[in-house]
Formats: C-alpha cells, structure tokens, sequence
C-alpha cells in the first residue's frame, strides 16, 4: 500500500501456516526491492486442521503439526471398476488414475478366501506389473504401510515404498509367492460358483518417510490375476 511523502508504518497480517521466511516487494520511486522477512509462522488448532482424517493436527510453538494416525482402508465403499483417484483424499491417500474397484467376493473364480467382500483394487483391464504398478501416494510421511496381496500365485506380489511423491529413493519393499500357478488352493480348473480360494499374502513395508507405494505382479504371467485390499498405514 502507498505510505505517502513522509513514510509511515504497513502492518502485515500474514494467515496461519505461514512459511519463516516471506519475501515482500517495496516499490520506491519506481525501484522495487525485495526483501525476506524472518518471520515466526503463525498457526492455531483451527488453521492446521487438513481435513485429514488420518492425521492428528495442532499447532506447536506457532508451528502446524501432522501426526499420522494408523488408518485402513477395505475398498468396500466403491463401484466395480469405477477409477479410484481421490475418493480417499479424506484419508490422505491418492491413487493413479488406472487404479479401480475390483469384485472380491467369496466363492467367485479367482476370488474368495478372507479378504474383505465385495471388493479390492486393481488396474483397469490389466494386471499391475513392475513396469506399469498400481501406484498412491500419501499426503503425509507414513513409517509403515501394509497391503494385501489376493489371488497369489507363482508370479508373486509385491510392495516397494518411496520416500518421495514422484522419483526418490527405495526406502524398503516386500514381496511374498503362492504355492500354485493361479493362486488358488482349489487348483488350477477352479470354476465359477465353486467354493475354490485364493491364496492371499501380507505386503508390510516400515520405513522412515514413505510417501509412495507401488505394487504389483513381480513376475510377468497370464495365469494369476493378482489383485489388492485393506490397505494399512501410519507411524
């Protein structure tokens, strides 16, 4: 704002959240400077809140905190094959845009067993690779992060967890095989509205600062369709 011919005082109210260094611009005669402000960032309990329902929110000696809190998610709230995105944004968790709502009742072909009815996720039309995984990424830094692998057979499911949203670096994986070619314990002519079940294996990763998974059929086969559920993260 203008001060006149003969200066005068700017007060500067600056909203909660706000970062220790802000750069203000100060025009003079025509000249503009830039200077960096060392500021205290100001925060209140209403102002941290993220709307996270994963997190515990507060402001700490003016500073906004998020403490992660242990979350699941069952997947049970969908539609078949309807594309996933931001549905759990709520919840700190966003998926990539192949990701979908998968059928996983009891008794089905190539489903059953204890994951949880009606449904899991998967990618839309084909199976999550190592080139191409099912991949979401966390709003916040979690140390620990575990998903269930269903229908796993000889190719195997895996978890790799990421220290970065995008790039960074391996921070930890987990990777489990079946005992059968399809994954399934009723063997491999299995039909539909038998009571045949999949194998299911437990992907747990805890490291420090993951803000990314992706998951998948480590080995390359048409014969399991591996499929995930009950995603659990948190400190």
């Amino acid at each position: 704002q203008p001060l006149g011919t003969g200066g005068g005082e700017v007060t500067l109210t600056v909203p909660p959240g706000t970062p220790a260094e802000v750069q203000l611009d100060v025009n003079h005669n025509g000249e503009i400077g830039r200077y960096t402000l060392d500021i205290n960032p100001l925060c209140s309990a209403d102002g941290c809140d993220d709307a996270n329902e994963c997190t515990s929110d507060a402001c700490t000696g003016n500073t906004c905190e998020f403490t992660p809190l242990v979350c699941t998610i069952d997947f049970d709230d969908g539609v078949d094959f309807d594309p996933i995105d931001s549905h759990y944004a709520a919840q700190g968790v966003t998926f990539d845009m192949n990701t979908v709502w998968t059928p996983n009742g009891v008794g089905e072909f190539y489903i059953g067993g204890d994951a949880t009815a009606p449904l899991g996720i998967s990618l839309s039309g084909y199976d999550p690779t190592v080139d191409d995984p099912l991949i979401a990424t966390f709003a916040h830094p979690q140390s620990s992060v575990s998903i269930l692998a269903v229908n796993v057979g000889e190719a195997g499911g895996r978890l790799d967890a990421y220290d970065a949203v995008t790039g960074g670096t391996l921070v930890g994986f987990a990777e489990a095989y079946g005992t059968t070619r399809r994954g399934e314990t009723g063997g491999e002519d299995c039909a539909a509205g038998s009571t045949c079940h999949h194998e299911e294996r437990l992907l747990s990763v805890s490291a420090p600062s993951i803000l990314r998974i992706e998951v998948y059929r480590p080995i390359d086969s048409g014969f399991d369709n591996v499929h995930f559920d009950n995603l659990t993260f948190g400190p």
